[in-house]
């Protein structure tokens, strides 16, 4: 086996080692035409036009984002909003509801925002109409039940 000694250009088994681990100055692409390649494409610049193509490919994702948004979320929010709302104008004295701290109760009486629930024998609740989120099923029951 030959003795190549410290520092030497050549590998072990007397084999130059690959361009790309030689120094060279920085900024120095010549000789290698993948880089220089590489290097052209970086630079180029895109085909000239009106522009109006890449503006309507930047917000088309944006648009196409609030549009799922609608679909998916809003819409439907809007919707249960409407028949909650409608539920709520609707109410009436017997009405059984639950309110969203779990109450269960029948209305008593109705005012514009307060609306009063009877939970059990003689004893009556006063809530605001918003906390009101549904009407109970018709196989549930409650105290003022027998």
């Amino acid at each position: 086996m030959e003795h190549l000694g410290r520092g030497g250009a050549r590998g072990l088994r007397g084999v130059s080692p690959p361009s790309f681990f030689v120094p060279r100055p920085a900024g120095t692409f010549e000789g290698n035409p993948r880089r220089e390649a590489v290097l052209d494409l970086a630079q180029a610049v895109p085909a000239g036009g009106t522009g109006q193509p890449a503006w309507l490919i930047q917000v088309a994702p944006i648009v196409f984002i609030f549009a799922v948004f609608y679909v998916l979320m809003i819409r439907p929010a809007r919707k249960r909003q409407k028949e909650v709302q409608q539920m709520l104008d609707a109410l009436k004295t017997g009405d059984k509801v639950i309110t969203s701290g779990g109450l269960l109760g029948t209305v008593a009486a109705v005012d514009r925002n307060i609306v009063q629930l009877r939970v059990a024998d003689k004893v009556k609740v006063d809530v605001t109409k918003s906390s009101i989120v549904g009407l109970q099923d018709a196989g549930t029951t409650t105290a003022t039940e027998p």
